[in-house]
């Protein structure tokens, strides 16, 4: 059976990982990216580096591959594990997964100066690669972000695969030996390499598509933000005025198709600019929150509370006769003057002036009930307001 040459998969290898860190530090610098992309660049550059140094193997000091290669190993693990950590939410640089990287320099720098052991190396090599991997899981299971929890279980599957590869293959270093030395051209050799490159391959994939898939969720839950800017007031998050038109003119077209009845309030606070020059725009704002809820609590479900600006609101009121209406309206008169909005250990008491009129035959916009309503809000006021007109 043939079989390549170490040395060409080695090569292959590092122009691979080369070209995945090229692209992504191209994604890096022209795209949208989010905490730890920096890290899995470098990541997949050193992993790069390493296969460099084992290509030049024998072309350079061994010492100076062997002790590269490992730090270079460590390194890629350590900053992939960072580069997982930050995109999940962990900030702070943990100084202590230094330590395995240390050691593993250390004792390979004693098997390579002092007792020559290639068998030793890739052992603890392994066993450095599969800590930082079991740290990898432990971050990407413990993620809360649900958003992106499918694409986290492909990395968490590649990565279980891969510590028990990485875990066979120590297991094969220990029982087997010096048959298992890096450049020799066995099956299990070019199997192991060529499955750790397209392992790196699909990750590298797969993290991109997360990093893309968080994108799609954000501007997702910006373009919901907008829709609700768009549609609801940002003070009491009841309907908007262009909002209420909308919903109006379609209510009024069901009602008279279906021949039913639509009354519709319009409601403001008597002597709001008062509140606002004695108690300050805050305490101006929070009434109006109140006033708002307590709209909502005294209608139904199936009723429009909108916020038309200033301190004016109008309810809508479908399937509701001007008699129905009537007392709908005495109701939040009630519930306003029970209510006092509490302020800086002071209450701020407020009345409101109500314009109300129902749907006749000749209404075919919702414009001119707005108009009816706002003439019987402007007679409230007109009169002496903290009063209920009909027109």
């Amino acid at each position: 059976m043939f079989l390549p040459d170490m040395r060409t998969i080695y090569f292959i290898t590092m122009l691979i990982n080369l070209v995945l860190a090229t692209l992504m530090l191209v994604y890096w610098r022209t795209q949208k990216t989010y905490a730890g992309f920096s890290y899995m660049v470098l990541s997949t550059s050193l992993i790069a580096l390493t296969f460099l140094l084992f290509t030049i193997r024998g072309r350079i000091p061994d010492y100076i591959s062997i002790l590269g290669a490992n730090l270079m190993v460590g390194l890629a693990m350590l900053f992939r594990l960072e580069g997982f950590r930050r995109f999940v939410g962990v900030e702070q640089f943990q100084y202590g997964d230094l330590i395995p990287v240390a050691i593993m320099l250390l004792t390979a720098s004693y098997f390579t100066f002092v007792q020559n052991s290639e068998m030793i190396r890739a052992i603890i090599l392994s066993v450095v690669v599969i800590y930082f991997i079991i740290k990898m899981l432990y971050t990407l299971l413990t993620s809360t972000n649900q958003a992106e929890k499918p694409l986290i279980s492909v990395i968490v599957v590649i990565h279980t695969i891969y510590v028990l590869v990485m875990s066979g293959r120590a297991l094969a270093w220990l029982f087997i030996g010096p048959e298992m030395h890096l450049f020799a051209p066995t099956t299990s050799n070019v199997g192991f390499f060529i499955y750790s490159l397209m392992n790196n391959v699909a990750l590298t994939i797969v993290y991109i598509m997360m990093n893309g898939q968080r994108l799609t969720n954000h501007l997702t839950v910006a373009q919901q933000a907008l829709e609700l800017l768009a549609t609801k007031d940002s003070l009491t998050d009841l309907y908007n005025h262009r909002t209420l038109r909308e919903l109006g003119q379609s209510e009024l077209l069901r009602s008279r198709r279906m021949n039913h009845e639509l009354a519709l309030l319009m409601f403001d606070i008597d002597r709001f600019k008062h509140v606002n020059d004695t108690y300050g725009h805050a305490a101006g704002d929070k009434v109006l929150n109140l006033l708002g809820n307590q709209a909502l609590r005294t209608c139904r479900s199936m009723d429009i509370v909108a916020r038309m600006g200033g301190d004016e609101f109008v309810m809508l009121l479908p399937e509701t006769s001007a008699e129905n209406a009537v007392i709908v309206a005495g109701r939040l008169q009630r519930i306003v003057a029970q209510e006092a909005c509490e302020w800086d250990g002071q209450q701020i008491k407020i009345t409101l002036s109500i314009g109300l009129t129902a749907l006749t035959p000749d209404d075919r916009e919702f414009e001119s009930l707005l108009r009816r309503a706002d003439d019987a809000l402007y007679e409230a006021k007109r009169t002496g307001r903290d009063r209920l007109i009909v027109l």
